[in-house]
């Protein structure tokens, strides 16, 4: 496989490196980008259907909790789920020593699991400038 990466000044290089072909299985790719792109897009039919969608998929124990929440509730209280998920995987993450190099709304799933995982890397000991991201030469 060849392989597009940056070197310490920021030069693109190429490599030849050995590859494999990974799978990702998961129980939904609904994603918070996915709500995001109708957002700025001020596409808001879209953005209620794609809701509507998420909330049927990733979130019907709500309607079955709350059966005469307003939908627009029921959107607050996914929201809040959203969150908390995401909140519980960060806090798991950092348990371990894990560090997400490139996390935005593109690597995380609604249901609150990460869809990539690079770049990535552990942290042996705490130190606030550790950053795996590499992606443009520069650290973030």
């Amino acid at each position: 496989v060849r392989r597009q990466w940056y070197d310490l000044d920021g030069a693109p290089t190429s490599s030849v490196e050995p590859g494999a072909v990974a799978i990702r299985v998961a129980t939904s790719f609904l994603r918070f980008g996915h709500l995001e792109l109708f957002w700025q897009r001020d596409e808001t039919d879209l953005l209620i259907e794609m809701l509507r969608h998420a909330q049927k998929r990733e979130f019907a124990h709500l309607s079955l909790q709350y059966p005469t929440e307003p939908f627009s509730g029921l959107c607050v209280k996914m929201f809040e789920e959203v969150c908390e998920r995401q909140a519980v995987l960060v806090a798991e993450w950092l348990r371990v020593g894990y560090v997400q190099g490139n996390m935005n709304s593109d690597n995380a799933a609604l249901s609150g699991i990460t869809l990539d995982y690079g770049p990535f890397g552990f942290m042996e000991a705490f130190n606030p400038n550790y950053s795996p991201w590499v992606g443009d030469g520069g650290s973030y």
